[in-house]
């Protein structure tokens, strides 16, 4: 009997088998379908106010006429990524203002003297610190506008001196 099982058994392997090889490839390596790509990375962008640093002067600012709204001014700034337009524009971009917040908003950059911050705006919507906004370039490859325009914290007193701050402007292609 146990002769007879083994020749039922070898018969059942060799039939199994037989059958494994002569039907389409299931749970195997297929023959009909490739797969294939081509890695790349983003373009190198540089931030800059036409290959220099980027410099914004309020010059006299009177305390009284310090509201959010005078003094506003644009922040001269280019981005060039070379090879952007050749990648069809298959990156998206966004722009991140990075610096320390104020004390009293940290939406706002911080200044020298305590109790003064400046407000960014992108576009006409403000842009908080330390927050990434998805930005596009124009056709003629010039990013939205930015601007700038000195805060006073409610019922600070700000002593006569001169002020400055300063952030790093972050652009991602991703």
């Amino acid at each position: 009997m146990s002769r007879l099982w083994r020749g039922k058994t070898g018969c059942l392997v060799l039939l199994c088998c037989l059958l494994w090889l002569g039907l389409p490839s299931v749970g195997r390596a297929a023959g009909n379908m490739d797969f294939a790509g081509v890695l790349i990375a983003p373009p190198q962008c540089t931030v800059s106010d036409k290959d220099a640093p980027i410099r914004v002067s309020f010059g006299n600012v009177l305390l009284r006429k310090i509201d959010g709204e005078h003094y506003r001014q644009p922040i001269p700034y280019q981005i060039k990524c070379p090879g952007l337009v050749a990648q069809n524009s298959i990156w998206k971009m966004r722009l991140t203002f990075k610096g320390s917040a104020a004390d009293f908003n940290p939406a706002l950059l911080r200044t020298s003297v305590s109790g003064l911050a400046i407000k960014l705006f992108l576009g006409e919507r403000e842009l908080e610190l330390n927050q990434p906004r998805q930005i596009s370039l124009d056709s003629l490859q010039k990013p939205p506008a930015f601007e700038a325009v000195p805060v006073k914290k409610v019922g600070a007193q700000l002593a006569l001196s001169q002020f400055n701050a300063s952030g790093l402007l972050l652009v991602e292609l991703y």
